[in-house]
Protein backbone atom coordinates (compact mmCIF):
# COMPACT_ATOMS: atom_id res chain seq x y z
CA UNK A 1 0.00 0.00 0.00
CA UNK A 2 1.29 3.54 -0.36
CA UNK A 3 -1.17 5.14 1.31
CA UNK A 4 -4.47 3.99 3.64
CA UNK A 5 -6.66 5.11 5.86
CA UNK A 6 -6.87 3.27 9.69
CA UNK A 7 -10.32 3.27 11.59
CA UNK A 8 -10.68 2.40 15.01
CA UNK A 9 -14.31 1.26 15.62
CA UNK A 10 -13.26 0.90 19.45
CA UNK A 11 -13.22 4.69 19.48
CA UNK A 12 -16.06 5.25 17.42
CA UNK A 13 -18.09 3.47 20.09
CA UNK A 14 -16.87 5.39 22.66
CA UNK A 15 -17.65 8.55 21.05
CA UNK A 16 -21.02 7.68 20.36
CA UNK A 17 -21.74 6.33 24.50
CA UNK A 18 -20.53 9.38 25.52
CA UNK A 19 -22.57 11.41 23.26
CA UNK A 20 -25.10 9.63 24.45
CA UNK A 21 -24.53 9.79 27.59
CA UNK A 22 -24.00 13.17 28.07
CA UNK A 23 -27.80 14.07 25.86
CA UNK A 24 -29.61 10.58 28.50
CA UNK A 25 -31.18 9.28 25.30
CA UNK A 26 -31.19 7.15 22.60
CA UNK A 27 -29.87 8.42 18.64
CA UNK A 28 -29.49 8.64 14.82
CA UNK A 29 -26.10 8.48 13.97
CA UNK A 30 -25.57 9.87 10.67
CA UNK A 31 -23.40 8.00 8.85
CA UNK A 32 -24.34 9.33 5.61
CA UNK A 33 -21.35 10.34 3.15
CA UNK A 34 -19.88 7.08 3.91
CA UNK A 35 -19.76 7.65 7.80
CA UNK A 36 -17.72 10.92 6.89
CA UNK A 37 -15.21 9.04 4.73
CA UNK A 38 -15.07 6.50 7.71
CA UNK A 39 -16.83 3.77 6.10
CA UNK A 40 -20.56 3.81 6.09
CA UNK A 41 -20.90 -0.64 5.53
CA UNK A 42 -18.53 -0.95 8.62
CA UNK A 43 -19.48 1.93 10.76
CA UNK A 44 -23.36 1.19 10.14
CA UNK A 45 -22.95 -2.40 11.37
CA UNK A 46 -21.39 -1.37 14.72
CA UNK A 47 -23.91 0.88 15.79
CA UNK A 48 -26.60 -1.16 14.68
CA UNK A 49 -25.93 -3.06 17.43
CA UNK A 50 -25.41 -0.38 20.39
CA UNK A 51 -28.68 -0.30 22.29
CA UNK A 52 -28.79 3.20 21.90
CA UNK A 53 -29.35 3.43 18.63
CA UNK A 54 -32.71 4.05 17.14
CA UNK A 55 -31.95 4.19 13.80
CA UNK A 56 -29.52 5.26 11.18
CA UNK A 57 -29.25 8.52 9.63
CA UNK A 58 -28.23 8.92 5.35
CA UNK A 59 -28.67 11.54 3.06
CA UNK A 60 -30.23 9.58 0.54
CA UNK A 61 -32.37 6.29 -0.70
CA UNK A 62 -29.14 5.09 -2.51
CA UNK A 63 -27.19 5.08 0.88
CA UNK A 64 -30.27 3.52 2.68
CA UNK A 65 -30.56 0.66 -0.27
CA UNK A 66 -26.65 0.03 0.26
CA UNK A 67 -27.34 -0.57 3.86
CA UNK A 68 -30.25 -2.93 3.35
CA UNK A 69 -27.72 -4.73 0.72
CA UNK A 70 -25.64 -5.44 3.80
CA UNK A 71 -28.13 -6.63 6.01
CA UNK A 72 -28.55 -3.70 8.00
CA UNK A 73 -32.19 -4.11 9.91
CA UNK A 74 -32.69 -0.69 12.34
CA UNK A 75 -35.08 2.01 11.24
CA UNK A 76 -32.91 4.08 8.22
CA UNK A 77 -34.08 7.48 8.17
CA UNK A 78 -33.65 9.76 4.72
CA UNK A 79 -33.05 13.16 5.34
CA UNK A 80 -32.58 14.45 2.25
CA UNK A 81 -34.39 12.42 -0.23
CA UNK A 82 -38.29 12.58 -0.54
CA UNK A 83 -39.10 14.93 -3.12
CA UNK A 84 -40.49 15.36 -5.18
CA UNK A 85 -42.67 12.33 -3.67
CA UNK A 86 -43.44 9.59 -6.39
CA UNK A 87 -44.73 6.35 -6.97
CA UNK A 88 -41.45 5.04 -8.01
CA UNK A 89 -40.15 6.41 -4.53
CA UNK A 90 -42.79 5.24 -2.56
CA UNK A 91 -42.16 1.57 -4.11
CA UNK A 92 -38.20 2.30 -2.93
CA UNK A 93 -39.01 3.25 0.89
CA UNK A 94 -41.95 0.43 0.85
CA UNK A 95 -39.54 -2.31 -0.55
CA UNK A 96 -36.56 -1.64 1.77
CA UNK A 97 -38.94 -0.20 5.15
CA UNK A 98 -36.67 3.60 4.40
CA UNK A 99 -37.93 6.33 6.86
CA UNK A 100 -38.68 9.56 4.83
CA UNK A 101 -38.27 12.40 6.08
CA UNK A 102 -40.59 15.25 4.19
CA UNK A 103 -39.48 19.12 3.81
CA UNK A 104 -42.54 20.01 2.10
CA UNK A 105 -46.00 20.12 2.65
CA UNK A 106 -47.09 18.72 -1.26
CA UNK A 107 -44.78 16.18 -0.57
CA UNK A 108 -46.53 15.29 2.49
CA UNK A 109 -49.90 15.55 0.95
CA UNK A 110 -48.76 12.59 -1.99
CA UNK A 111 -47.49 10.50 0.55
CA UNK A 112 -50.53 10.48 2.53
CA UNK A 113 -52.78 9.90 -0.52
CA UNK A 114 -51.14 6.36 -1.10
CA UNK A 115 -52.38 3.28 0.04
CA UNK A 116 -49.80 1.98 1.80
CA UNK A 117 -48.42 3.58 4.77
CA UNK A 118 -44.76 3.96 6.22
CA UNK A 119 -43.52 5.83 9.34
CA UNK A 120 -42.33 9.13 8.42
CA UNK A 121 -40.90 12.11 10.00
CA UNK A 122 -41.56 15.94 9.24
CA UNK A 123 -38.84 18.56 8.90
CA UNK A 124 -39.41 22.23 9.73
CA UNK A 125 -37.50 24.83 9.13
CA UNK A 126 -37.36 27.28 12.34
CA UNK A 127 -34.83 29.55 10.96
CA UNK A 128 -31.77 27.37 8.87
CA UNK A 129 -33.53 27.64 5.41
CA UNK A 130 -32.10 25.08 4.02
CA UNK A 131 -34.75 22.31 3.66
CA UNK A 132 -38.02 22.08 5.94
CA UNK A 133 -41.66 23.28 6.12
CA UNK A 134 -41.98 26.95 6.72
CA UNK A 135 -43.08 27.60 10.07
CA UNK A 136 -46.02 29.34 8.26
CA UNK A 137 -47.69 25.89 6.96
CA UNK A 138 -47.71 24.48 10.26
CA UNK A 139 -51.49 25.21 10.55
CA UNK A 140 -52.01 23.67 7.06
CA UNK A 141 -49.55 20.52 7.68
CA UNK A 142 -51.78 19.99 11.39
CA UNK A 143 -55.22 19.93 9.34
CA UNK A 144 -54.11 17.61 6.82
CA UNK A 145 -52.56 14.96 9.45
CA UNK A 146 -55.67 15.43 11.37
CA UNK A 147 -57.75 14.88 8.00
CA UNK A 148 -55.60 11.62 6.97
CA UNK A 149 -55.59 10.41 10.46
CA UNK A 150 -51.94 10.43 10.27
CA UNK A 151 -49.68 10.26 12.67
CA UNK A 152 -46.09 11.15 12.06
CA UNK A 153 -43.44 9.36 13.56
CA UNK A 154 -40.90 12.16 14.67
CA UNK A 155 -40.69 15.97 14.31
CA UNK A 156 -37.18 17.79 14.00
CA UNK A 157 -35.30 20.53 12.75
CA UNK A 158 -31.83 22.32 12.52
CA UNK A 159 -30.10 24.60 14.00
CA UNK A 160 -27.84 26.97 12.04
CA UNK A 161 -25.39 28.11 14.68
CA UNK A 162 -25.50 25.32 17.67
CA UNK A 163 -22.26 26.07 18.43
CA UNK A 164 -23.21 29.58 19.81
CA UNK A 165 -26.05 28.85 21.95
CA UNK A 166 -26.38 32.56 23.43
CA UNK A 167 -26.85 33.98 19.29
CA UNK A 168 -30.79 35.29 18.50
CA UNK A 169 -31.20 32.61 16.00
CA UNK A 170 -30.26 29.96 18.11
CA UNK A 171 -33.01 30.93 20.55
CA UNK A 172 -35.08 31.97 18.35
CA UNK A 173 -34.70 28.91 16.64
CA UNK A 174 -35.49 26.69 19.86
CA UNK A 175 -38.41 28.68 20.37
CA UNK A 176 -39.65 28.41 17.37
CA UNK A 177 -39.11 24.44 17.53
CA UNK A 178 -40.73 24.02 20.44
CA UNK A 179 -43.85 26.06 19.89
CA UNK A 180 -43.87 23.31 16.58
CA UNK A 181 -44.11 20.99 19.19
CA UNK A 182 -46.88 21.65 21.22
CA UNK A 183 -49.03 22.55 18.39
CA UNK A 184 -49.11 19.01 17.09
CA UNK A 185 -48.88 17.49 20.61
CA UNK A 186 -52.04 16.12 20.28
CA UNK A 187 -51.11 13.93 17.43
CA UNK A 188 -48.34 12.09 20.03
CA UNK A 189 -45.49 11.79 17.52
CA UNK A 190 -43.15 9.54 19.23
CA UNK A 191 -39.49 10.88 18.37
CA UNK A 192 -38.64 15.36 18.44
CA UNK A 193 -35.16 15.82 17.40
CA UNK A 194 -33.02 19.07 17.02
CA UNK A 195 -29.63 18.21 18.14
CA UNK A 196 -26.43 17.87 16.10
CA UNK A 197 -22.92 17.15 17.78
CA UNK A 198 -22.84 20.78 18.64
CA UNK A 199 -26.26 20.89 19.77
CA UNK A 200 -25.51 17.92 22.54
CA UNK A 201 -22.09 19.18 24.20
CA UNK A 202 -24.03 22.74 24.49
CA UNK A 203 -27.40 21.33 25.71
CA UNK A 204 -26.67 22.49 29.22
CA UNK A 205 -27.49 26.14 27.72
CA UNK A 206 -29.84 24.90 25.06
CA UNK A 207 -31.75 22.87 27.19
CA UNK A 208 -32.87 20.42 24.04
CA UNK A 209 -32.97 17.50 26.19
CA UNK A 210 -36.11 18.84 28.08
CA UNK A 211 -38.16 18.66 24.93
CA UNK A 212 -36.63 16.29 22.85
CA UNK A 213 -35.95 12.37 23.37
CA UNK A 214 -33.82 11.47 19.92
CA UNK A 215 -30.41 12.60 19.34
CA UNK A 216 -28.65 13.11 15.41
CA UNK A 217 -24.65 13.02 16.37
CA UNK A 218 -22.26 13.33 13.58
CA UNK A 219 -19.07 14.49 13.19
CA UNK A 220 -18.53 13.96 17.12
CA UNK A 221 -18.96 10.35 16.58
CA UNK A 222 -15.85 10.48 14.33
CA UNK A 223 -14.16 12.65 16.85
CA UNK A 224 -14.26 16.28 16.05
CA UNK A 225 -16.18 19.01 17.84
CA UNK A 226 -14.04 21.52 18.17
CA UNK A 227 -12.75 22.27 21.48
CA UNK A 228 -15.44 21.59 23.40
CA UNK A 229 -15.69 18.25 22.09
CA UNK A 230 -12.06 17.41 22.85
CA UNK A 231 -12.54 18.72 26.49
CA UNK A 232 -15.24 16.00 26.51
CA UNK A 233 -13.15 13.34 25.41
CA UNK A 234 -14.05 12.63 21.79
CA UNK A 235 -10.93 10.97 19.94
CA UNK A 236 -10.41 11.14 16.09
CA UNK A 237 -11.23 7.37 14.83
CA UNK A 238 -9.63 8.00 11.75
CA UNK A 239 -5.73 7.89 10.67
CA UNK A 240 -4.82 8.82 7.63
CA UNK A 241 -0.92 7.58 6.77
CA UNK A 242 1.47 7.88 3.22
CA UNK A 243 4.26 6.04 2.73
CA UNK A 244 7.81 7.55 2.45
CA UNK A 245 8.91 7.18 -1.31
CA UNK A 246 12.09 8.71 -1.67
CA UNK A 247 14.23 11.26 0.56
CA UNK A 248 17.15 13.43 -0.50
CA UNK A 249 18.23 17.13 0.43
CA UNK A 250 17.52 19.66 -2.51
CA UNK A 251 20.14 22.09 -3.00
CA UNK A 252 20.01 26.01 -2.63
CA UNK A 253 18.09 27.61 -5.51
CA UNK A 254 16.31 24.23 -6.36
CA UNK A 255 12.48 24.38 -7.48
CA UNK A 256 9.98 21.85 -6.26
CA UNK A 257 6.94 20.55 -8.82
CA UNK A 258 4.58 21.75 -11.27
CA UNK A 259 5.22 25.35 -11.75
CA UNK A 260 8.02 25.40 -9.53
CA UNK A 261 6.35 27.62 -7.22
CA UNK A 262 8.58 26.37 -4.73
CA UNK A 263 12.60 27.43 -5.09
CA UNK A 264 15.25 26.17 -1.75
CA UNK A 265 16.65 28.99 -0.82
CA UNK A 266 19.22 27.13 1.52
CA UNK A 267 20.12 23.06 1.30
CA UNK A 268 16.60 21.48 2.39
CA UNK A 269 15.75 18.46 3.19
CA UNK A 270 13.20 17.27 1.04
CA UNK A 271 10.51 13.83 1.67
CA UNK A 272 7.81 12.63 -1.00
CA UNK A 273 4.83 10.90 0.58
CA UNK A 274 2.37 8.72 -1.96
CA UNK A 275 -0.43 11.00 -1.11
CA UNK A 276 -1.55 13.48 -3.62
CA UNK A 277 -5.10 15.04 -4.21
CA UNK A 278 -6.59 12.04 -6.12
CA UNK A 279 -6.23 10.64 -2.71
CA UNK A 280 -8.34 13.17 -1.33
CA UNK A 281 -5.18 15.41 0.10
CA UNK A 282 -6.16 18.55 -1.24
CA UNK A 283 -4.21 20.90 -3.73
CA UNK A 284 -4.89 23.68 -1.40
CA UNK A 285 -2.38 22.34 0.91
CA UNK A 286 0.67 23.14 -1.76
CA UNK A 287 3.19 25.59 -0.15
CA UNK A 288 1.53 25.57 3.51
CA UNK A 289 1.90 24.20 6.80
CA UNK A 290 1.12 21.19 7.46
CA UNK A 291 1.51 18.98 11.50
CA UNK A 292 2.44 15.39 10.62
CA UNK A 293 3.86 12.29 13.03
CA UNK A 294 6.52 9.55 12.04
CA UNK A 295 5.43 6.45 12.56
CA UNK A 296 3.30 7.49 15.26
CA UNK A 297 5.83 8.95 17.02
CA UNK A 298 5.56 13.06 18.22
CA UNK A 299 3.42 15.54 16.21
CA UNK A 300 6.01 17.67 13.63
CA UNK A 301 5.28 21.09 11.84
CA UNK A 302 6.40 21.14 8.67
CA UNK A 303 5.48 22.72 4.94
CA UNK A 304 4.66 21.22 1.88
CA UNK A 305 7.06 22.09 -0.75
CA UNK A 306 5.75 23.16 -3.78
CA UNK A 307 2.46 22.40 -5.51
CA UNK A 308 0.63 19.07 -4.51
CA UNK A 309 -0.12 16.49 -7.70
CA UNK A 310 -2.40 13.87 -8.08
CA UNK A 311 -0.43 10.79 -6.41
CA UNK A 312 2.64 12.26 -4.64
CA UNK A 313 3.04 15.51 -1.70
CA UNK A 314 6.71 16.62 -0.95
CA UNK A 315 7.40 17.94 2.68
CA UNK A 316 10.09 19.24 4.03
CA UNK A 317 11.53 16.74 6.13
CA UNK A 318 14.27 14.44 6.90
CA UNK A 319 12.76 10.95 7.19
CA UNK A 320 14.08 7.56 6.10
CA UNK A 321 12.26 5.74 3.04
CA UNK A 322 9.23 3.12 3.86
CA UNK A 323 8.43 4.80 6.98
CA UNK A 324 5.03 5.69 7.38
CA UNK A 325 3.83 9.45 7.49
CA UNK A 326 0.40 10.34 9.77
CA UNK A 327 -1.27 13.30 7.69
CA UNK A 328 -4.57 13.45 10.12
CA UNK A 329 -5.49 11.59 13.44
CA UNK A 330 -2.72 11.79 15.89
CA UNK A 331 -4.14 14.99 17.08
CA UNK A 332 -7.32 17.14 16.61
CA UNK A 333 -4.74 20.19 15.73
CA UNK A 334 -4.24 18.10 12.56
CA UNK A 335 -7.24 18.23 11.33
CA UNK A 336 -7.78 21.79 12.10
CA UNK A 337 -4.18 23.01 10.12
CA UNK A 338 -5.88 21.08 6.98
CA UNK A 339 -9.28 22.51 7.19
CA UNK A 340 -7.43 26.20 7.66
CA UNK A 341 -5.84 25.41 4.38
CA UNK A 342 -8.50 24.51 2.38
CA UNK A 343 -10.63 27.21 4.12
CA UNK A 344 -12.86 25.10 5.57
CA UNK A 345 -13.96 23.04 8.25
CA UNK A 346 -12.76 19.22 9.19
CA UNK A 347 -15.60 17.46 7.75
CA UNK A 348 -14.59 18.14 4.45
CA UNK A 349 -11.03 17.55 5.49
CA UNK A 350 -12.70 13.75 6.33
CA UNK A 351 -15.19 13.60 3.65
CA UNK A 352 -12.80 14.33 1.14
CA UNK A 353 -10.35 11.11 1.65
CA UNK A 354 -10.65 9.52 -1.96
CA UNK A 355 -12.23 5.96 -2.53
CA UNK A 356 -8.94 4.46 -3.57
CA UNK A 357 -7.61 5.26 -0.49
CA UNK A 358 -7.92 1.56 1.49
CA UNK A 359 -9.73 1.47 4.84
CA UNK A 360 -8.69 -0.79 7.26
CA UNK A 361 -10.49 -1.41 10.42
CA UNK A 362 -9.33 -1.67 14.05
CA UNK A 363 -11.47 -3.07 17.12
CA UNK A 364 -8.53 -2.11 19.49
Amino acid sequence: MRTFAKINLNTIQKNFNLLCKKANTLAIPMVKCNAYGHGIIEVSKLLEKNPKTFALGVCSIEEGLLLREHKIKKPILVFSNSSPWSDELNQAYTRFSLTPVFYTKEDLKKFLMQKKSLPFHIKFNTGMNRLGIDLSDSVEVYKILTLKKAKPQGLCTHLACSETPSSMLTQAQIQDFKNVVSYFESLSPNFIHAANTQAILHDQELQLSTFCNLIRPGIGLYGYGGSLGKKHGLKPALKWNAKILLQRSLEAKSFVGYGATFQAMKATPQTILAVGYGDGFSRLHSNKKVTIAISSNKLKKTRVLGRVSMDLTSIELKATPTHWINLLGEDYVQAQILAQNMNSIEYEVLTSISARVPRIYDLG
